[in-house]
């Protein structure tokens, strides 16, 4: 049972944390990225799952890449979740304009 609470302890703490990532990044460029890897990582020491999503985009000419994770308490969720960005496909991301190589993704700006 213990288990079960730290678990979603770290989860909730991993959620908090990524809203809070993608708050600062408020007035950075929109920019879309292309999906070149989409995976389910459900490790043994972490008991709940994340989506990671694995893009390219273009920026000023210049080619970058960049990794977005998302926690979820279920894999069935993040299953889903996953669904909607299929290899090749698009996804809107932002650009820190001031260090194009800093990237993320928001779910409230994906269509």
């Amino acid at each position: 049972m213990n288990d079960v609470f730290s678990g979603y302890f770290i989860t909730a703490f991993r959620l908090l944390r990524r809203f809070i990532r993608t708050r600062k990044a408020d007035g950075w460029r929109e920019c879309i990225a292309t999906v070149v890897g989409a995976n389910l990582i459900d490790q043994s020491f972490l008991p709940h799952p994340s989506a990671q999503l694995v893009y390219t985009y273009r920026f000023d000419g210049a080619l970058y890449g960049g990794v977005t994770e998302k926690p979820f308490f279920l894999a069935s969720s993040a299953k889903d979740y996953l669904a909607r960005f299929r290899r090749g496909g698009t996804l809107r991301i932002r650009v820190n304009p001031g260090d194009a190589a800093m990237s993320t993704m928001r779910d409230e700006d994906q269509p």
